[in-house]
């Protein structure tokens, strides 16, 4: 994905050092990457799963994609995709836990979301959905309560690689309720179509603002669940992103967000009690 190649002014340095052990950081970004390790073509795949689960999962990609590579390991399945303007990344990881059942020699698989979504959603809450990969036919075979469908698998040659996922400088890490999200995108969006996101010192707050041709708009959140860091710092992105953030995000959930002085920023949250989200959004050049 794009980001401005910016220079952090001496103010934007984080208040509170990071001091997570190397040998645990390793261990995550091993456990993380054993998601995404494959890229030759799969060779079976047989899973059952909440219906529920699996169309929030289809409604965060939805968001930013309409189709994608699905990494299938030991671990679970993984996706990892950018939008066609390099503006907004999603990546979801499913561990197999949050399945019924799930059995795969691993393997790479290309699908159409938007048509994978429209067979998913025939399902009723609680109902379970099962999926099989046929390798003769190259289908995925979809089992909902009687109905069966069978859909084209893509190429995943033909689908855009992976992003990349740069390593940035983030000033500001803190967790709060979707509801303060939204609260600040809906009022942005009442005057301008882009929201600037910053971190108060002062205030122990994060404070998002906008400003129109000729109105302003500032809304201060304060009651945050965690701050593991805080730093005068501040970005500027495009609101349609953020509302494409948002859709995916459970309506009570709490969201960890991530930003650095004109710096793309992310955000993290969990579907059900295992199925980890981050998506990411480049920043607005400033004029």
């Amino acid at each position: 994905m794009s980001t401005t190649e910016t220079t952090p002014s001496g103010t934007d340095e984080p208040t509170t050092p990071n001091q997570t052990d190397a040998g645990t950081e390793q261990d995550l970004d091993d456990q993380e990457q054993a998601f995404f390790d494959t890229e030759s073509a799969a060779d079976g795949f047989e899973a059952t799963i909440d219906a529920s689960l699996l169309q929030d999962v289809l409604t965060a990609l939805g968001a930013f994609v309409d189709e994608a590579r699905v990494h299938l390991s030991d671990e679970g399945l993984g996706i990892r995709a950018v939008d066609p303007a390099n503006v907004g990344m999603i990546e979801i990881r499913m561990p197999k836990l949050v399945f019924e059942h799930y059995e795969t020699p691993g393997g790479l698989v290309g699908l159409d979301l938007e048509r994978f979504a429209e067979v998913i959603g025939m399902a009723n809450k609680g109902q379970l959905v099962s999926l099989a990969l046929n390798e003769e036919t190259r289908k995925i075979e979809v089992e909902i309560d009687g109905l069966e469908f069978e859909l084209s698998c893509l190429d995943p040659k033909t689908i855009r690689p992976d992003p990349e996922i740069p390593d940035l400088e983030m000033n500001v890490n803190v967790t709060f309720a979707k509801a303060e999200l939204s609260q600040g995108y809906k009022a942005a969006n009442l005057i301008a179509d882009h929201i600037e996101v910053a971190g108060s010192l002062e205030d122990e707050a994060v404070v998002f603002a906008a400003e129109g041709d000729s109105d302003d708009m500032q809304y201060t959140v304060d009651d945050l669940g965690a701050i593991d860091v805080l730093a005068e710092s501040s970005s500027l992105y495009s609101l349609d992103y953020i509302k494409d953030a948002r859709k995916g995000m459970p309506r009570s959930c709490q969201v960890e967000m991530r930003f650095g002085q004109d710096n793309p920023i992310e955000f993290t949250y969990e579907l059900g009690d295992a199925i980890d989200v981050r998506t990411m959004i480049a920043p607005r050049i400033r004029h």
